[in-house]
C-alpha cells in the first residue's frame, strides 16, 4: 500500500513540475489584423485621384507572449514601407504601412498583404479590395476606407 501511495505522489509531483503548455492550447503570440475577416474594403476611388494610396493597417497581439513580425510582403505593386519592428506585447497593437499606385483606368482593386510572424498558426494575409471609377462630376475626389 505504501508503494502505491508513494508512486501516486511521485506521479503527481512530476505532473505538477512539468511544462503545462499542453493544457493551454492558445498559449503563445497570436497575430490578428484589425480588419474584419482579414479584409479591408476601400470606398470608390475616382480616376481624378492622382496621388498614391497610402495607409496603415493595424494588427493586435491576442496571445499571451510577445509577437514578432519579421517579414511583410505585398502583391502586384503593393509596397510595404514599414511595420512595427519591436516585439508587440500581449494586448498591444502594431501597424503595417502600405502604399500603391492607381492605374488610370476603371478597374477593381484586389491586393494582398502577407505578414510572417512568430505566431504558431503561421503567416496571415489581408485582402484589400475596392473600385476605381470615372469621376461622378468634375473635381470629385472620394477616398475613404473602412474595414469589413
Amino acid at each position: 500500500m505504501k508503494k502505491i501511495i508513494s508512486a501516486a505522489f511521485i506521479l503527481l509531483a512530476i505532473f505538477l513540475c512539468t511544462d503545462q503548455n499542453f493544457a493551454r492550447p492558445n498559449s503563445g503570440p497570436k497575430f490578428e489584423f484589425l480588419a474584419e475577416n482579414n479584409r479591408l474594403v476601400l470606398d470608390t476611388i475616382y480616376l481624378d485621384w492622382t496621388e498614391e494610396v497610402q495607409f496603415d493597417v493595424e494588427f493586435i497581439n491576442k496571445g499571451d507572449q510577445p509577437l514578432v513580425v519579421f517579414n511583410v510582403t505585398g502583391c502586384c505593386g503593393t509596397q510595404i514601407t514599414g511595420w512595427t519592428q519591436q516585439p508587440v506585447l500581449p494586448g498591444e497593437k502594431g501597424s503595417i504601412s502600405v502604399e500603391f499606385r492607381i492605374p488610370p483606368r476603371p478597374h477593381r482593386i484586389s491586393r494582398t498583404v502577407k505578414a510572417q510572424t512568430n505566431d504558431p498558426e503561421g503567416a496571415k494575409t489581408l485582402d484589400i479590395i475596392g473600385v476605381v471609377a470615372e469621376p461622378k462630376e468634375e473635381g470629385t475626389i472620394d477616398l475613404q476606407r473602412r474595414a469589413y
